[in-house]
């Protein structure tokens, strides 16, 4: 996880996200919009109150967020998106899936009790390998959820998803390697919580280097039925549900960007997506750090 950004750096990616959002419409409309219906699929990483970071989303206005989305009636849940993809009816226009990527512990603090106060489902991605057996009491901010507190958060109606085993790109490492990282990942959230978990998968940082024909059949090998990246856009009809698109949810940004990204306005990050992740790539290999903000 990447620590605050300088505050030009912040004030340039925040102005960036701005301008894409306010000019993908027309970029969408020089495309050619994906027919039928679409649906929108939301990262988030942390809800916690962090100094310009951008995987970090305050928890103030995330609950202004999940009842914006519950008051429009637009959140849906995987099960919805993954019933569609296989040929069942479409959802509303607009429909949006919550995701929240790595698994840790403030998603159990901060962000599952605003979930349930709206009622809006949702999906926590965590690194089967990072799960704790117990709280450790002098563990941070940066420590994982534990096996019970993933219990409760099946319970309380939220998709558990995995992320993987260890948080690495499954295509940079070997192939054999990535298929044992899915199955065991998959098998041991089947065997602690339950059947329903781990049914959905997001690849971790999942740039355009981090997925590939060698992860895909490693995941259907596993059962998975969908799969999520990082690259932006929209689900739209006939999408391959084992790579499918998101859009980030960033710190620092009001109700209206919000809003914007909703209704597509990071679609047309898609472009900087399939150019930029040789460069992210370089960096993590170059630092050791994680997702790039």
């Amino acid at each position: 996880m990447e620590p605050g950004l300088t505050a030009s750096r912040w004030a340039i990616k925040k102005g960036t996200r701005a301008a894409v959002a306010i000019a993908s419409p027309w970029v969408a409309r020089l495309a050619g919009r994906p027919p039928g219906p679409v649906v929108r699929v939301l990262t988030y990483h942390r809800v916690r109150e962090a100094l310009r970071e951008p995987f970090s989303v305050p928890p103030a206005a995330f609950a202004e967020q999940m009842e914006w989305l519950a008051r429009e009636g637009l959140a849906i849940g995987a099960d919805e998106v993954a019933a569609w993809l296989a040929g069942g009816s479409a959802p509303r226009p607009g429909s949006v899936l919550v995701t929240f990527d790595d698994g840790y512990r403030d998603f159990h603090a901060s962000a599952l009790p605003i979930l349930r106060r709206h009622r809006v489902p949702a999906v926590l991605f965590v690194s089967v390998g990072e799960v704790r057996e117990r709280r450790d009491p002098g563990a941070g901010e940066e420590s994982h959820v534990t096996w019970d507190e993933l219990r409760e958060v099946r319970d309380a109606g939220v998709a558990v998803g995995s992320h993987g085993w260890d948080h690495v790109s499954l295509a940079r490492i070997p192939v054999a390697e990535a298929r044992r990282q899915v199955a065991r990942a998959r098998e041991t959230l089947r065997e602690r919580l339950g059947d329903a978990a781990g049914r959905d998968f997001a690849y971790p940082y999942g740039t355009g280097g981090d997925f590939d024909a060698a992860t895909r059949e490693a995941l259907a090998a596993a059962g998975h039925r969908c799969a999520y990246t990082s690259v932006h856009g929209a689900v739209a009809p006939g999408a391959d549900p084992l790579e499918l698109p998101r859009d980030k949810v960033e710190g620092g940004e009001g109700l209206r960007m919000f809003r914007r990204i909703v209704e597509g306005g990071l679609d047309a990050w898609s472009v900087v997506d399939r150019g930029l992740w040789r460069l992210q790539a370089e960096r993590r290999v170059r630092t050791g750090e994680g997702p790039v903000a």
